[in-house]
């Protein structure tokens, strides 16, 4: 069923709902399904069954209600406000787990394990990386205690994430290949969208664009048919950064339009602003510097107001590098050395090492060569923490590893197919055998009761046979004596009619 059809279903349901438990499952079914295409609509429904669970003293929906809000909330770049959502739905978790209701337990251990998951979202967007990894393996380990392969899956992705923004790419690969094998195990096509998107921004961030690109339209064909929009403009915008950096910059272009849009369509801010840096990029590159300008300064503002310090840290080096080309040094330096600073706070060593560059560069042109030897020294230090052949490896083998798995899964149930044809061949062999065997036994048997019956019949016979020639015997002499008796009674009989008078 498509997404507009469920939304006119549910809509259509919650019209003819009664003021209850359903009512609040349908206004919560609702919102979610409108959470990307309609953020604003969403939050109005997730309010409205907020209110209805806490009227009927529903806990389970009001800590849904709460998640939900917390989601839309992000969406929207409101973080503070998402914390606060989630920290509430917690609380109203831990309710239901302390429950003696299993069912109920299990699914507030659940939801508990997603809205920890969702926390360290939160705290990624914001840069603080340490405490997103401590909330994503929290969420892991509580997912992997209820056999929860979704959120294994979901868990073990976004870690994976944490480490790509801090450039760490073999453990992000490492991470992602983890996730994408239970993915594919466990059909989940959302999950395996996302993955494959990630990947292919990995290998983007390395300059192996052929493989980026790869990964990336796998990413938005399965994001397109399965109607994930976000993502789908997101994987818009990662395809127009590799065609920008191929130098393809028409295409580019094309691509980063259309994200934009989406993001619009979708009031995603988060989105909107990096697209607006990807506009700038392109015009900064064409030699457009007031139109790049104009971008830059946009994608700004909306950084700050998200208090997403790693967009902020990048758009300060974009207005810095675009003021080192145009001949404004000192606003150049001003830019690029908060840029610097807020990289090294939130140790996003990929911005570090542009900033590097651009401290360099721009410090050759001020004639100042002892800053720019200085920080050309930190870039390099930076490009080969980054490059590093202990990296490269590890990378590799991630894939390997992957692959690997994959083959070695593919050559089990090969085996066990193998081994189960094998197994029914013996079975049929065993019942063919015992079936002749049976049949033998018959035969035999049947042989041996015939055998018995003529052995029987042949003694019978003899002695029937013997018993006839003995009756035959008797009569034989019985009529020998009555012959000899009837012999004598004639003669006596001639002999008396002699001697009558």
């Amino acid at each position: 069923m498509s997404d507009n059809r469920i939304i006119d279903s549910l809509s259509l349901l919650l019209n003819h709902s009664k003021e209850d438990s359903n009512k609040v499952k349908t206004l919560n079914a609702l919102a979610w399904n409108l959470k990307e295409s309609n953020v604003d609509t969403s939050i109005v429904l997730s309010t409205q069954a907020l209110l209805l669970a806490k009227k009927i003293n529903w806990k389970r929906g009001q800590a849904q209600s709460e998640h939900q809000l917390g989601v839309c909330s992000f969406y929207k770049g409101n973080y503070s406000n998402s914390i606060g959502h989630y920290e509430n739905a917690l609380i109203l978790w831990q309710k239901l787990i302390e429950l003696s209701d299993k069912t109920l337990s299990a699914e507030g251990k659940k939801g508990r394990a997603k809205t920890i998951g969702n926390m360290a979202i939160i705290y990624q967007a914001r840069s603080d990386y340490q405490k997103a990894i401590e909330y994503y393996l929290k969420a892991l380990q509580m997912n992997e205690e209820l056999g929860d392969k979704n959120g294994i899956a979901r868990d073990l992705l976004n870690i994976g994430t944490v480490y790509k923004d801090q450039a760490e790419y073999s453990r992000a690969l490492e991470y992602y290949f983890r996730s994408l094998k239970i993915s594919e195990e466990s059909d989940l096509k959302e999950m395996e969208a996302n993955i494959l998107g990630n990947i292919g921004i990995v290998y983007q961030n390395e300059g192996d664009q052929k493989s980026a690109i790869d990964y990336l339209l796998k990413s938005l064909k399965m994001s397109e048919e399965i109607g994930l929009k976000k993502l789908y403009a997101n994987n818009l915008a990662n395809i127009g950064n590799v065609y920008r950096k191929l130098r393809i910059n028409k295409k580019a272009l094309a691509y980063f339009e259309r994200a934009l849009k989406i993001n619009e369509e979708m009031n995603d801010q988060v989105a909107f602003s990096k697209n607006l840096g990807n506009l700038g990029n392109i015009y900064l590159e064409e030699g457009n510097y007031p139109e790049a300008l104009r971008y830059y300064k946009k994608a700004l503002i909306i950084g700050e107001k998200l208090g997403d310090k790693d967009a902020i840290a990048t758009d300060l080096g974009n207005i810095g590098l675009l003021y080192t080309k145009t001949g404004k040094l000192n606003e150049a330096e001003e830019s690029l050395l908060k840029a610097l600073a807020i990289s090294n706070e939130i140790k996003a060593i990929d911005l570090v090492e542009g900033h590097e560059l651009c401290l360099s560069e721009l410090y050759k042109a001020m004639k100042k060569p002892g800053l720019a030897f200085e920080h050309y020294k930190k870039y390099v230090a930076a490009k080969d923490k980054i490059n590093n052949e202990e990296n490269q490896k590890k990378q590799v083998q991630s894939e390997m590893n992957y692959e690997f798995g994959k083959k070695e899964a593919v050559l089990k149930e090969q085996q066990e197919k193998e081994r189960a044809v094998a197994a029914e061949k013996n079975r049929f062999q065993r019942i063919v055998i015992a079936s002749v065997i049976s049949c033998l036994l018959l035969v035999i048997g049947f042989a041996f009761f015939v055998f018995r019956s003529l052995k029987k019949t042949r003694l019978q016979k003899n002695i029937i046979e013997e018993k006839q020639r003995e009756i035959l015997d008797s009569i034989r002499y019985a009529k020998r004596i009555q012959n000899a008796l009837l012999t004598s009674e004639k003669y006596m009989e001639r002999n008396l009619n002699k001697m009558k008078p």
